[in-house]
């Protein structure tokens, strides 16, 4: 599949790989680096139309998403945003998300490109009488605009102001949403509008002299650098959450959806892996697969990894044996087959300066 910027990112020598069933770019000309630092000083523009957008409405939409999503979105402000997973029975990750609350009983909730189809069957299985569920990702384009000058960026170039807008707000403008999110641990914003917008916005945006198009490449060594998760990595659905280190994100007080799973295994003793971050003190990274050691016996395994273009050292995410994900400057190794990579535990994220928070 194709997004409605595919022209566009092959007009700008753009370099494909398949991604979720889609053809996206990981990188234009000069490259995942530049990419990454741009985004972290100017500001960089990302397609992400290949995401899922639902509208989810009626008397009894703040009840049902307590009772699919871990956030609890049915205290949201009109107006505001908040990250949550969908689990399943046993307590698995069906997928990240990020609901919206666009009114008393109206939501926007934006998932993943690759579990779309599933995500729809699975909270049309749980579907109440009272609520109306629409997939609206055909008919709906989506770009991340990110990093330290983007807001600046968005006012020249599109007139609209979001510079007030809190972290994980957004604001509505015609058929338009614009919300103060992202994935880069950079000020950014998501905009959200109708699909045959999209391409003429993207032009205007690249016009600015502070922004240029970025692709996956960087997206994933920026979230890597960040210690944000990525689904079909950290989480999975054959993974228990409480072993992905987001439990910060299992705050709601209604009985969710694979609640009573994570009871059982808290009862009994806890998850045999939790996540942590690994960091090496070369710029030899760790990769996806690959087994970490203590004392040269197996005790977890990496999720992600990369060089960290920041740090200029390996990074990654891993998940070990219980018990010594807090354990901060352990010294491991990670099995590259003809050698030991030495690596530590580090504190995340690994990256400190992002200005995603800043004013």
């Amino acid at each position: 599949m194709k997004t409605v910027l595919h022209g566009e990112h092959l007009r700008l020598g753009a370099r494909a790989i398949e991604f979720s069933g889609w053809d996206m770019p990981v990188h234009y000309p000069e490259g995942i680096l530049a990419e990454h630092h741009q985004t972290r000083t100017q500001a960089a523009l990302f397609d992400t139309c290949h995401m899922g957008e639902f509208l989810i409405e009626g008397p009894g939409a703040p009840a049902f998403l307590d009772g699919m999503i871990t956030s609890g979105p049915s205290d949201l402000p009109l107006g505001r945003c908040r990250y949550g997973l969908m689990l399943n029975e046993k307590g698995g990750v069906v997928d990240d998300c990020i609901a919206y609350r666009r009114g008393p009983e109206r939501y926007l909730l934006v998932v993943n490109a690759g579990t779309r189809i599933g995500d729809f069957a699975h909270l049309k299985s749980h579907l109440v009488p009272d609520v109306r569920l629409e997939d609206a990702s055909d008919r709906t384009g989506k770009l991340d605009l990110q990093g330290p000058e983007s807001l600046d960026a968005l006012d020249r170039a599109l007139g609209i102001n979001a510079r007030a807008l809190p972290y994980f707000g957004f604001l509505e403008r015609q058929d338009w949403i614009v919300s103060r999110t992202g994935y880069t641990g950079e000020r950014g914003v998501e905009l959200y509008l109708p699909v045959e917008q999209t391409v003429g916005v993207w032009r205007r945006l690249l016009e600015d002299a502070a922004v240029k198009p970025a692709g996956l490449g960087a997206r994933d060594t920026l979230r890597t650098e960040c210690g944000l998760s990525l689904y079909g990595h950290e989480l999975a659905a054959d993974v228990p959450v409480s072993a992905c280190g987001v439990d910060r994100f299992l705050r709601s007080k209604a009985g969710f959806l694979g609640k009573k799973a994570l009871e059982r295994e808290r009862a009994a003793g806890g998850p045999a892996l939790k996540a942590a971050g690994l960091m090496s003190d070369s710029k030899s990274a760790p990769r996806a697969g690959e087994i970490v050691l203590l004392n040269g016996e197996p005790v977890g395994q990496i999720t992600s990894g990369c060089l960290s273009p920041c740090l200029e050292r390996g990074i990654a995410l891993a998940r070990l044996r219980a018990g010594l994900e807090g354990k901060i400057g352990l010294e491991l190794a990670v099995d590259k087959g003809r050698r030991a990579l030495p690596v530590r535990i580090a504190e995340l994220p690994f990256y400190k300066q992002g200005t995603a928070r800043a004013g």
